[in-house]
């Protein structure tokens, strides 16, 4: 195993049991071969976005705004 897998297992195990059951459910279906779709409603969610960040409505968070607000999450 990996040591990225094992990281993502690892974080996994801290998640309430229903959000575990939902990670377990898509990765054997990723091992199945079943491909991941998104539904209508996050389609037309990325397509909001979207124009929200043409129309200038938001804007994405710079490097620096990141890296403060990680700081900020630092234990």
């Amino acid at each position: 195993m990996t040591k990225l897998l094992e990281d993502a297992i690892a974080q996994a195990r801290e998640l309430p049991e229903d959000a575990q059951d939902q990670i377990a459910e898509a990765l054997f279906a990723h091992m199945a071969g079943a491909e991941f779709r998104l539904t209508d409603d996050q389609v037309e969610e990325i397509r909001r976005r979207q124009q929200e960040l043409r129309g200038g409505k938001t804007r994405f968070a710079t490097d620096e705004e990141m890296d403060a607000l990680w700081k900020k999450c630092e234990p």
